[in-house]
């Protein structure tokens, strides 16, 4: 693809771009050219944890204007890495949505990685097909993907509640559902999930708006 500067700063920002957003944007481009990507596993197969399992470079494949427009108008060409794009068209990447993942502050990074980890997990469609669920059992794996490093599981347990709110706060489609730690028997405890599916979400959404419309209408009037 070949955006405009001034289209990719006023998608990130809500707003047209500054001088330093240009500025800001360029160097961006730059530093994800060389991205590496590691991530750390846990090995089914042998039963253990493995440290840079997975490691891939070159997440953008990146090319200058020709010239260093200020007003940046001049289209870079942006392509996604070739290995990048072939897990795209294998459907083994999870699309998240960009403004809901800038919604988390500084301060619930927890609370990002379980919702990220949330949205590569298999969904079950529940009852009438309007609801689906997962659940997440609580412990070591969980602990060590999410980067917690408790002393005791009860403190895990109450870092990974707190985060649990935080997600419902931040995407409403978690708020219209339920996210909790919860018991299960004797000493088992997971995190449990559900939410609308896309469709009901998209029809759900759709009845709030109208709602809030109607309450402007009823203001103005």
């Amino acid at each position: 693809m070949r955006p405009t500067l001034y289209e990719i700063g006023s998608a990130l920002h809500g707003r047209p771009p500054s001088n330093a957003d240009y500025r800001h944007l360029r160097e961006a481009l730059d530093r994800l050219a060389w991205v590496t990507v590691t991530i750390d596993g846990y090995d089914i197969e042998r039963g253990e944890f493995r440290d840079n399992w997975v490691s891939r470079s070159h997440l953008l494949e990146l090319g200058r204007p020709t010239s260093d427009d200020p007003s940046g108008l001049a289209r870079p060409s942006v392509r996604l890495g070739e290995w990048l794009r072939q897990a795209l068209e294998q459907e083994r990447v999870v699309r998240m949505p960009w403004r809901t993942l800038r919604s988390f502050g500084r301060n619930h990074q927890l609370a990002k990685r379980l919702w990220l980890y949330l949205a590569a997990e298999r969904w079950k469609r529940q009852g009438a097909g309007d609801v689906e669920a997962t659940w997440i059992r609580c412990g070591d794996q969980l602990e060590a993907a999410l980067g917690m490093d408790y002393s005791q599981a009860r403190q895990a347990r109450a870092a990974l509640k707190r985060a649990c709110l935080t997600v419902r706060r931040v995407d409403a489609r978690y708020a219209a559902g339920a996210l909790d730690v919860v018991q299960v028997g004797r000493g088992n405890w997971r995190v449990a999930a559900e939410r609308p599916t896309w469709e009901a979400w998209r029809e759900l959404r759709a009845e709030h708006q109208a709602v809030r419309e109607a309450i402007e209408r009823s203001r103005g009037s």
